[in-house]
């Protein structure tokens, strides 16, 4: 599927660009590499959407049915980390667009250099191209370290709310309701 899109890509932008230059060589790279992942990503994860709101609904009817009134600590927890893990994944886009972007400015840029590096080498202009292809890295580099953190918080953050539901779930029931939380309850709960 992969060898395929990237054909399809290139075709594509060889006939594009003999009307006219659509997109440049960093560009058309990102395309044929990166931007087929994601779409095979997409095809690979787009189970996820449906099978994540069965999943919920499942294991919340089930806690109801384990636990009684105090699965509502538990689908109050879920309810309110809805809104904190879209705004991390808004972070995380926002990281990953700028980081494309950049990256696509870097091929971009190797690109060019690779085309005339006679006239680089002839001029010896190795130090300037040098000094600014590490400035262009260096900005795809600071894109990506804060694409990584906003990663591994949004992995903390979906890893830890399913304890998260057992702890509110077992509050709700010890303390807010008064009752006794037995080992049945509690093991077949979690």
């Amino acid at each position: 599927v992969r060898s395929a899109l990237v054909g399809a890509i290139f075709e594509k932008t060889l006939k594009s660009r003999a009307n006219s230059p659509d997109f440049s060589s960093g560009e058309l790279t990102n395309l044929m590499s990166v931007d087929t992942l994601a779409i095979l990503d997409f095809s690979r994860y787009m189970h996820f959407i449906w099978s994540t709101f069965l999943s919920v609904f499942i294991c919340v009817g089930l806690l109801f049915y384990v636990m009684g009134l105090s699965a509502l600590g538990g689908l109050t927890f879920v309810i309110i980390s809805i809104p904190i893990c879209s705004k991390a994944i808004k972070g995380l886009e926002r990281y990953q667009d700028e980081l494309m972007k950049r990256k696509d400015k870097r091929m971009g840029v190797i690109g060019e250099v690779l085309q005339g590096i006679r006239v680089i080498k002839v001029f010896a202009w190795e130090k300037n191209f040098l000094k600014h292809i590490r400035e262009v890295r260096n900005d795809e580099v600071m894109s990506l370290k804060g694409y990584l953190l906003t990663m591994a918080v949004m992995i903390v953050l979906w890893n830890s709310i399913t304890t998260l539901v057992g702890l509110f779930t077992f509050v709700a029931h010890t303390q807010i309701l008064g009752n006794e939380l037995t080992a049945s309850q509690g093991f077949t709960a979690l």
